[in-house]
């Protein structure tokens, strides 16, 4: 199956229909027998194909003498089925976020209206929302997830002038809130779950690499080393030309390793006390899991829940100097969060935060590259789609039950 790795690629991808319809067949279709309409081609095997009409997509029969074809957008394509958009247009939405382009850039590069994009967008996201919270445990034995709270407001000079959208929250939710009635903004809850075997492998390659380039620098020769002793362009030219031109020593010498695979998980919440995180955290940690947190009263019983628990005291270091335990890492995801939505989103209102938030879980769990995403969230809608249809029958089935047995 070929995936488009760029946006030329991409293109070309789109005006060739056989290629479209192969990926569109392995990726969007789900495996359903469907049936024609006519009487003589009930009883033959039901052989339906994939095709455009115009600019349309069609399952249309395959039998001897029959032509006749159904149109394949709400039958196959569920995540187009209120729009009327091509196929065409809606891979291209999808493409632009799995690149996490902007609005502004993905409806200038469409030809679509601003508002179009806006709700595709919100689409999307609330898909990941719903598939989050659907999501099973994380960790277990063997896993370590950091945890941690942060408070997502606006800055505003002296603590003066308008507030964000994000920051002013709902009317209704004031009083449950802990942080007063002028809302600087909802407290949200993060956890980031690791392999600690992943950690280990990682922790010995750079002590590895820290290592060699720590005996280079002893062996190499003092007498050199002091004649450009002045000069630190000159140090550099000469560990290059021992090294290679291009690439610096300590690439050279260095062994690359992998990035350490996690899985964020971010969520608003009104309160920070017990009755509030301690739920959060048992519906997403598997028992035995290994976590690490600040010393926020909040955390004092989760080793009654089964969890190992580790603290960091913030007031006096960053990383235990017992344990060796930190929270950087969700520290640093915090940052990360924080870019994308108010920074270069201008924030965001509250009821739309949880959903993107379940985007930093989906990136979070998907490759780097932007293609490989791309397939990924096609794949993830479709599957989301498929359980949802499947949860409608069983909700009906059971109605129908309840209905038999209380006329019975």
């Amino acid at each position: 199956m070929i995936v488009p790795q760029n946006n030329k690629d991409f293109y070309e991808f789109l005006s060739g229909k056989k290629v479209l319809i192969e990926f569109l067949k392995n990726i969007l279709t789900k495996e359903q027998n469907y049936v024609c309409s006519r009487v003589e081609c009930q009883q033959k095997p039901k052989n339906f194909e994939l095709e455009f009409l115009k600019n349309r997509l069609i399952f249309r029969c395959q039998s001897l003498g029959c032509r006749q074809y159904f149109s394949a957008r709400n039958e196959v394509f569920s995540l187009q089925s209120t729009s009327n958009l091509s196929i065409h247009k809606v891979l291209e939405i999808y493409w632009y976020w799995s690149f996490k382009q902007p609005v502004n850039y993905t409806f200038n590069q469409c030809n679509l209206a601003e508002k179009t994009i806006i709700n595709w967008y919100k689409k999307i996201r609330n898909i990941l929302y719903d598939s989050m919270l659907d999501a099973p445990e994380m960790g277990g034995p063997g896993y370590r997830i950091q945890i941690d709270e942060s408070l997502f407001q606006g800055k505003r000079k002296s603590n003066r002038g308008r507030l964000l959208s994000s920051d002013k929250g709902s009317k209704k939710s004031f009083r449950s809130k802990n942080y007063g009635d002028r809302v600087q903004g909802p407290w949200v809850f993060g956890l980031v779950c690791q392999k600690i075997e992943d950690i280990q492998k990682v922790k010995a390659i750079k002590s590895q690499n820290h290592g060699k380039i720590k005996t280079y620098l002893r062996t190499f020769r003092k007498e050199a080393r002091a004649s450009s002793s002045n000069d630190k362009r000159k140090i550099n030219t000469r560990f290059n030309r021992v090294y290679g031109q291009k690439r610096s020593y300590k690439s050279k010498l260095t062994t690359n390793f992998e990035t350490i695979p996690k899985e964020v998980r971010m969520f608003v919440v009104e309160r920070r006390d017990a009755e509030t995180l301690i739920p959060i955290i048992k519906r997403n940690c598997k028992v035995g899991s290994e976590i690490v947190s600040d010393e926020w009263r909040s955390y004092s019983q989760l080793k009654i829940h089964g969890y190992k628990h580790f603290k960091v005291n913030h007031t006096k270091n960053f990383v235990n100097p017992t344990t060796g335990k930190h929270t950087q890492l969700i520290e640093c995801l915090w940052n990360v969060a924080k870019q994308k939505i108010m920074r270069q989103s201008r924030g965001t209102s509250h009821e739309n935060l949880p959903s993107h938030l379940a985007e930093q879980w989906f990136r979070s769990i998907s490759p780097n590259s932007g293609h490989l995403v791309f397939k990924k969230i096609l794949e993830f809608v479709r599957d989301y789609y498929i359980n949802l249809q499947l949860k409608n029958y069983e909700q009906q089935a059971l109605e129908q039950i309840t209905s038999s047995i209380k006329t019975n």
